[in-house]
Parts: C-alpha cells; structure tokens; sequence
C-alpha cells in the first residue's frame, strides 16, 4: 500500500505541477478545464496522504463491500478498501486509491460515483458531470500510467450527419488509444 501512495504521490505532483501530462487532461476533460482538474487533483492527493499518514486506509477483511455493494467505502477520513485489493496488480491498485481520493474531498467538491470507466454514457459525459465523477480522475492516472499521449478532440457532427454522432479527428504518436 506505502509504495502505491508513494508511487500515487510522485505522479500526480508531475500531473499538477508541469504541463507534461496536460494532453491527458485535456483529452479527458478537455482544455478549458485544465486548471481546475489540476486544482482538485492537488486537492485529492492531499486529502490521501492525510489519511494515509493517519493509518486510515483500511482493507475490509470482514468484506463488508458485499453488503454494501460497493468496492471502496471513503470520507474525508477514511478509506477501506475491498479484500479483493490486496491480490490486484499495482496499477491496479493505484487506479482504485486515485478514484477514491476524489471522494474524500470536502462536501461541496468530493466527487460521487455518476459513471463508471465502463459505462457507455462515460465518453460523452458532460465536462460539469466529469469534474464530479471519481473514475475520470483514474482516467486521466491510467493514461499517464500507460503514457498514452493522444491528441483527439471530439464535437458534435453537423446536421448533416445524421447517422453519426460524433466526429473525432485525431493524431496519434505511437501506441494510443482514444474515444
């Protein structure tokens, strides 16, 4: 767990404090919200080490998450983690404690669980509803995880597409993926 905050820790200061990873930004949320994602994303790293400095994140051993049916349970004191964590990849770790730091914001900014990665409505999600939802903030940490620089920008076909909905028109540098 130390070394996935650790890692966590160093990847989101780069995330937030230089603009080597503002395409994956904005390719997620796109460019006008760059600022405030770094903001809460600064913010949600905070948050996470003060409740790891605390001892609070916890693994549900009793798995309680059945019950609940959720993965993860967190405030803006504590974090428990499903069972099932401790025998996931580290990034995948890592990806679950960053969707999880966003929900232990304050009341007013903490983010809810609206869409999930693999939710159909996840792409085309408004940006107002992306700001709020915990898994683009994994989005946009597994894509510098993987590195995937992409630059895609996608608007609304004109009426003159009716069958189409969405015109995406990117450039690509090496391994990449898209919308």
């Amino acid at each position: 767990m130390a070394t996935a905050v650790t890692t966590i820790d160093q990847r989101v200061t780069q995330i937030v404090g230089t603009n080597g990873y503002d395409t994956q930004i904005t390719n997620v949320f796109g460019p006008a919200m760059l600022h405030e994602v770094k903001k809460r994303f600064k913010l949600s790293l905070d948050a996470l080490l003060r409740i790891c400095k605390a001892k609070n994140i916890v693994v549900d051993t009793m798995q309680k998450q059945k019950v609940w049916t959720c993965g993860g349970l967190t405030s803006e004191t504590k974090i428990t983690l499903p069972d099932e964590l401790k025998v996931v990849s580290q990034n995948e770790l890592m990806l679950t404690l960053v969707h999880e730091m966003t929900h232990a914001l304050p009341t007013g900014a903490r983010t809810d669980d609206k869409y999930y990665r693999h939710h159909e409505k996840f792409k085309t999600a408004k940006v107002q509803r992306k700001l709020i939802t915990a898994d683009y903030y994994a989005e946009v940490f597994d894509r510098v995880l993987k590195n995937i620089a992409v630059t895609c920008f996608c608007q609304p076909m004109p009426l003159k597409f009716p069958n189409s909905r969405m015109a995406c028109l990117s450039s690509t540098a090496g391994n990449s993926r898209s919308w």
